[in-house]
Parts: C-alpha cells; sequence; structure tokens
C-alpha cells in the first residue's frame, strides 16, 4: 500500500527527519558548543583519583595516565593503576594495575604513579610506583623488560627511541632502552624544584632544571658523556620562584620554562614576575618573556604555571594556568596571547609539576591532566 504521496505519508516522512536531525544533534551539538566555548572532552579514569602522571606516545597512538586515590587512611585499592587510550579515538585500552601487598596497618604499597613515558612507537611504557624501581614494560603483554634500580621522578624516551633519561633526586642517568645499561651520568645538586627535563630533538643534549637558591638555572649537558655544556639563568632574582618544566622547541633553537611563585614580598614583586619565559637554546638569551599580570589571576594564582611546551610545528606555545584552570595559547616567537582555554567544569591539577600537557603529533589536538580525568581540545 503506498501512503508516501500521501498527507499520512508525508507527515511520517517528515517524522522521520526530524528524529534524525534530533540524533545528529545530540551526538554534535554538544562537541560542537565545546569547541565554541573552548571547554574540553574528558577520559575518565576512577572517581577520587589525582592523576600525577601523563604521557603521550611520540606517534600519537597511545595515551597513559596514573595517581592515587586517599582514602581517610592510607590508600584506597585502584591506587597506582595505570590508564591506556586510544589516543586517537579516546577509547580506554586497558589498565596496568598494582600487585597489592599489606603491611599490619593496612598502609598499601604501590600507591602513585612517577616518571611514566612511553616509547615512540607505543610499544614499550615505563614508570616507577611509589618507592619501588623504575621498570619499563611491553605495553601489549604488561610483560616486565627490565628495572633500574632506583626510584625514579622524572623519565622520558630521546626522540629516536634508542635512550631514556632518567632523573632521580640527585642524579640524571641516560640509559640504553633495550637493556637499561647506563650510557653516562652526572650528579645534580638535589633541589625543591621540579625534576623536570628535556632532550634536545636532535639527542644530543638534556636539560635540568637547578636549584632555587641559585636561582633555578637551566643546565645542558651532553648525552653521550654526561659533560657539561652550559647554564641558563634567570635574570628574575625572584626568591620563591619553583621552576616547574622545561622543553625544547622541534627545530632544536629554543628553550621554554614555565615556573610558580611560592612567596612573594608583594603584589608589586610578582606582578613583575614572568612565569613563562623563552629562551635561544645555544646562547641562553631571552627572548621573549610573559609578565603574571597579562594571564589574570588573583591572589598568586596568576604566577603559578606547571607546564609549558610547543606545538610540533613551533608555531604555539600552550601553557597550563593550573589554580585558575587555564590553558593559554601563545604566539611562540613573541609570547602574545592568542586563544584561552578553560577547563570548564573539570577539577584542574593538583600538582605544580609536569607533565600536564601534550599536542597530538599532528597538533591538532592538546590533552591536558586534569585531577582525575585527561581533558583534551580539538584546536583545528
Amino acid at each position: 500500500m503506498k501512503i508516501l504521496g500521501t498527507r499520512d505519508g508525508k507527515w511520517l516522512c517528515a517524522a522521520i527527519l526530524l528524529l534524525g536531525l534530533i540524533a545528529v544533534g545530540i551526538l554534535f551539538v554538544p562537541r560542537v558548543t565545546r569547541h565554541i566555548f573552548g571547554r574540553p572532552e574528558s577520559l575518565i579514569t576512577t572517581p577520587d583519583t589525582m592523576i600525577r602522571s601523563m604521557a603521550l606516545s611520540r606517534n600519537g597512538e597511545l595515551l597513559a595516565a596514573g595517581g592515587s586515590i586517599l582514602a581517610r587512611r592510607g590508600w584506597k585499592r585502584g591506587s597506582g593503576t595505570v590508564y591506556l587510550w586510544n589516543a586517537r579515538t579516546g577509547q580506554q585500552l586497558s589498565t596496568i594495575a598494582p600487585v597489592y601487598t599489606h603491611d599490619r596497618t593496612n598502609f598499601i604499597d604501590g600507591f602513585d604513579i612517577y616518571a611514566l613515558t612511553i616509547s615512540s612507537d607505543a610499544k614499550q611504557i615505563g614508570f616507577s610506583r611509589a618507592v619501588a624501581n623504575w621498570t619499563l614494560y611491553d605495553t601489549a603483554t604488561q610483560k616486565e623488560l627490565w628495572q633500574f634500580p632506583s626510584f625514579i621522578e622524572v623519565a622520558k624516551f630521546s626522540q629516536d627511541g634508542r635512550f631514556i633519561a632518567l632523573s632521580s633526586y640527585n642524579h640524571i642517568f641516560i640509559v640504553n632502552a633495550r637493556d637499561g645499561k647506563v650510557r653516562a651520568q652526572w650528579k645534580r645538586i638535589s633541589t625543591s624544584n621540579s625534576q623536570d627535563l628535556a632532550w634536545s630533538p636532535d639527542g644530543a643534549w638534556v636539560a635540568t632544571i637547578g636549584p632555587s637558591k641559585i636561582n633555578s638555572p637551566i643546565d645542558l649537558h651532553r648525552t653521550d658523556n654526561g659533560k657539561f655544556v652550559r647554564r641558563i639563568i634567570s635574570k628574575q632574582n625572584m626568591s620563591g620562584e619553583t621552576l616547574a618544566s622545561v622543553t625544547f622547541s622541534s627545530d632544536n633553537k629554543h628553550l621554554l620554562t614555565a615556573s610558580s611563585v611560592g612567596t612573594y614580598d608583594s603584589k608589586d614583586t610578582f606582578d613583575s614576575f614572568a612565569p613563562v619565559r623563552c629562551y635561544d637554546a645555544t646562547t641562553g638569551k631571552l627572548m621573549w618573556e610573559v609578565k603574571a599580570p597579562a594571564f589574570g589571576g588573583t591572589d598568586g594564582t596568576h604566577v603559578a604555571f606547571c607546564d609549558a611546551v610547543f606545538s610540533p610545528d613551533g608555531s604555539v606555545v600552550a601553557a597550563y594556568q593550573y589554580d585558575e584552570g587555564r590553558i593559554f595559547l601563545l604566539d611562540s616567537m613573541t609570547g602574545a596571547i592568542k586563544k584561552t582555554l578553560s577547563l570548564g567544569n573539570a577539577a584542574h591539577s593538583t600538582f605544580y609539576v609536569p607533565p600536564g600537557l601534550a599536542f597530538s603529533p599532528d597538533g591538532k589536538r592538546l590533552f591536558a591532566r586534569g585531577k582525575d580525568a585527561i581533558l583534551f581540545w580539538d584546536l583545528k
């Protein structure tokens, strides 16, 4: 029986079309709205998790995060879990769960994740749990490949994937990614600053952060023999500065730092402070800096940054003002603010140390560490 040409048929077609439009709206309008207003999408972990570590493979395939779940007494079961996602689709893949042990006070060993890093091809993943040795695993099988005989706070693969830089409280080790054998090492002065480090893209240098008592310098060492190359010193003369992150631009020419001020003498003191700075990596010359008032915020929150990174093409800098829950996109040549991304209703990170940000390889997506979720924005 034909009804398409009748009045009832026309109403039926209109109803089907309307339902289709509603379905499309339900699917796409929230995403478009988030994009227009700069709101992120979320990759969820376990409720009440405090994410400390985040890592993205260089090929853009694998995203990982881990942290702890605090309880009234000690840590809840689930602490020390590493969550894995397909970074392109957002699909959760699996978790790497800790093996729990209990002593007579029910204290759970393995409650937090440090030094999380992923190889460029996403085939290996490494981290330290609590005060345990840093361990490298096969991502697919979760089989242990080797252990480094020390707790490590920061770990990063070289861009070619052949070596890993490991940062402990007072040493830097360059180890072979295949077997963990030490290629080079050097002592560092212990510091209350972040233990962050950065590989130069050509793999020749590693940049590390020095102690705040000597103005939070950036030290460069050779990775083949550990020899000191040069020191880049901030000229801010700011007491209480905590340098959080350091990273190279993709062309090897610039170094970027982010920091915060824990103590200050007056409003004028921290208004003159520049929490985001860019240096010439070869000469140490300051190329540009952004003063705290430009970022907005009150009561010192405008000087609280946990990370800053270059986009893959080097044209944009993302800087994470964690106390305010905002991320600024800056022009990498001048430091001019181009756009502000808000975390919206998502809880911001509670840690002042990196890693807090990561760009996808094509620069079209930006990931950020939230309190209990990984947040991301589609930028283009």
